[in-house]
């Protein structure tokens, strides 16, 4: 009997938060949200031919107006220095090494891409309206040296120009808050595209328009790419 509640007891343990406080307790939060920074850990797996794993730390910053969002994910303290900027429906990659910076129009996919950027800190009727949403259980996660108890949900996609580029996505929620620290993007092909979040600082108020622009100088060379 005893070992039959120890075994009880640890199932309930481990049992995550279920879906609808998750998602009632982001849409609180999501009415107040302006903005973020964080510390960015981006782990790339190629699948095969390649089989190769890379990983780059960065820094995050995002900005949310209305419904109009400006992300600038920065890289420039790695080895391969680079910044992304997405912002007015357009989607930037500054090149220092090569002073250059690469631009795409991002046109009817802007939607779409707008929905991956702000994924981890969006609303739970805005997720619940464009996902499939599965309850995966508990999961306790180390970032940044810290074990952080979360709710693992799954989520598929249910726009079918959505599903072109991402399968699914694993999505994990620390325990009372309503942001995702570690999302894992699985692409038709095989690869993945895993994102780890930490110092995550909500509304700071630091933050402004300077704050997601590319630090790049005037003189930078500017080259269209198409999609």
């Amino acid at each position: 009997m005893r070992l039959a509640l120890t075994f009880f007891l640890a199932l309930v343990c481990l049992r995550g938060e279920t879906l609808k406080q998750i998602l009632d307790r982001m849409d609180v939060d999501s009415a107040k949200f302006k903005g973020l920074t964080a510390k960015l850990k981006r782990i790339e797996y190629s699948a095969a031919p390649l089989n190769e794993t890379t990983e780059s730390e960065g820094d995050l910053t995002l900005m949310k107006h209305g419904k109009s969002v400006a992300a600038l994910l920065d890289f420039l303290a790695t080895k391969d220095p680079k910044q992304y900027l997405f912002r007015d429906n357009q989607y930037q990659e500054y090149l220092p090494k090569l002073n250059l910076i690469n631009e795409v129009d991002l046109g009817k996919t802007s939607s779409v891409v707008n929905q991956f950027v702000t994924l981890a800190f969006g609303s739970g009727h805005e997720l619940a309206k464009s996902y499939t949403i599965v309850v995966r259980g508990s999961e306790v996660l180390k970032i940044a040296g810290e074990s952080v108890k979360t709710t693992k949900l799954e989520l598929v996609p249910k726009a079918a120009q959505a599903l072109e580029y991402m399968t699914k996505v694993d999505y994990w929620v620390p325990e009372g808050k309503s942001y995702a620290v570690q999302l894992k993007f699985y692409q038709p092909r095989g690869d993945t595209n895993t994102a780890i979040y930490s110092n995550i600082q909500i509304n700071a108020p630091t933050l402004n328009e300077h704050s997601v622009e590319l630090k790049a100088p005037k003189n930078a060379k500017h080259e269209k790419i198409n999609k």
